[in-house]
């Protein structure tokens, strides 16, 4: 098959896997944007600007100016297909039983999927006993206090996250950066999990054919061939193929099949997030990474949080500055005055959260916002008295919401479905009428999942490149 796949990130990645595997397959690459040198260095990262929570470097101009940058009640797009789960995406947090029944009636083994996903990965957990990575006696001590809490609303988990190979062959090296005062491998461009170094080695490898600065306007899916106008720098050509995957990402993923297809509107889903910072009375402990520490999940009848806890360290203080905005006018301060703080995110479910419809206009796309995020108080006060009888105090009065996709967990606008209707999918992540051009990134997940849900995605896209290959 002549197969061009959209976009570089998570989906991308994971689509290539069961691909490249056949040699029959002329695999086609585009992400708008190069895979240059500067990228891939090893520098340390919180050199770095960070925006949004997002990294950007110095020499990339990521963020898509033309559409939305202007307003930050929406999410920043990226020209570069592929998000910035190229630089983290690293937390591991599973499918909840909601998703797990809505993948069955699909008849999708997703936990098969995922399992083969991190079979390519080094899977790390904070009960694992390395020494650059293990909890603090800080940290132990407020799970060992948290865990005490727990009942059939409330529970207390060690974190999960993947590294690099490279990371993760780090881990036992305690040499620590000059600059942000965190381990080597905690804070090198390789760090957690990078696709565009597989991607990079497997285009050096010949074994798949990159265009630079090469980006999908639109297709046109008709017969047995895929029609794409693509546009590189300023001039804009034809070229045909098999079969084409959009894995870049919900916002451009809906604005090429907007531009291809008669669809005026469409309607994104999200996880909203709550972060404010913490402090606690416990002080012993010396983190020198930005990993969270512990995930802690409190489901009711009426909403659901999965809660990342972040202890203080140096190299979470340099990601907070916008996250938690607070952290801007304490940088200066000496750090033993942060050792007793630390940060909290907390992610609501996709029911209780809000959404946000793009419409297609002249020239650019509009971003509306559909509906406020709804926050049950009764809940977040039975959260709010677990941690304080554990020792663990939130500032609650600095909380920042992040709403209308602002998270960067957003997607499900056409979600797979055994009725997809007009907007919905198939099971191969078609809309009706196409044949060769299948969704493969959030945008057909059937539940934007309570927190992270990379690994979700990414084993979807496994899926269903495997599906088409066989």
């Amino acid at each position: 098959m002549n197969i061009l796949i959209v976009g570089s990130g998570p989906s991308a990645y994971a689509s290539l896997l069961p691909l490249l595997s056949d040699n029959k397959n002329e695999i086609v690459l585009i992400d708008n944007s190069d895979f240059d040198k500067n990228y891939l260095n090893e520098q340390c990262i919180y050199k770095s600007k960070f925006t949004s929570g997002n990294r950007i470097a110095d020499n990339q101009n990521i963020y898509d100016n033309s559409n939305n940058l202007e307003d930050k009640s929406f999410p920043f797009s990226s020209k570069s297909f592929g998000g910035f789960s190229n630089v983290w995406g690293g937390t591991i947090f599973y499918p909840t039983n909601t998703e797990l029944e809505k993948f069955t009636l699909l008849n999708i083994d997703i936990m098969k999927y995922i399992n083969l996903i991190l079979n390519e990965t080094n899977l790390l957990s904070s009960e694992e006993n390395y020494n650059s990575y293990e909890l603090t006696m800080r940290e132990r001590k407020i799970f060992s206090n948290l865990k005490q809490k727990e009942d059939e609303e409330f529970s207390v988990n060690f974190s999960k996250t993947w590294l690099s190979k490279n990371s993760f062959e780090m881990l036992r090296n305690k040499n620590v950066c000059e600059f942000c005062k965190s381990y080597i491998w905690d804070c090198r461009s390789e760090k957690i999990w990078n696709s565009k170094s597989f991607i990079k080695k497997n285009i050096e490898e010949n074994n798949l054919n990159y265009l630079p600065k090469t980006k999908l306007l639109s297709f046109n899916d008709s017969k047995d061939k895929v029609t794409c106008t693509l546009k590189n720098n300023s001039k804009t050509y034809l070229k045909e193929f098999d079969k084409v995957f959009l894995c870049c990402g919900a916002i451009s993923t809906s604005s090429i099949v907007m531009n291809s297809l008669n669809i005026p509107e469409v309607e994104i889903k999200t996880s909203d997030m709550i972060s404010f910072p913490y402090f606690t009375i416990f002080r012993k402990g010396n983190k020198k990474h930005s990993l969270s520490d512990m995930f802690l999940i409190h489901e009711s009848k009426t909403t659901k949080f999965f809660i990342q806890l972040y202890g203080y360290s140096k190299g979470l203080l340099n990601l907070a500055g916008d996250a938690i905005p607070v952290t801007k006018l304490l940088t200066k301060l000496p750090n033993l005055l942060f050792k007793n703080f630390g940060g909290i995110f907390m992610y609501m479910n996709e029911e209780n959260s809000s959404t946000f419809k793009m419409l297609k206009t002249t020239g650019k796309y509009k971003f509306i916002a559909k509906k406020k995020n709804y926050l049950d108080t009764r809940e977040i006060q039975k959260i709010k008295k677990n941690f304080y009888s554990s020792g663990v105090f939130p500032l609650f009065f600095l909380k920042k919401f992040y709403t209308y996709g602002t998270s960067n967990h957003y997607g499900g606008q056409f979600a797979h479905s055994l009725s997809p209707g007009e907007l919905g999918t198939d099971r191969k992540g078609r809309i009706k009428g196409l044949k060769n051009v299948h969704i493969l990134d959030s945008s057909v997940l059937p539940v934007i999942n309570t927190g992270p849900f990379t690994i979700t995605m990414m084993a979807n896209s496994y899926r269903i490149a495997e599906e088409i290959n066989n």
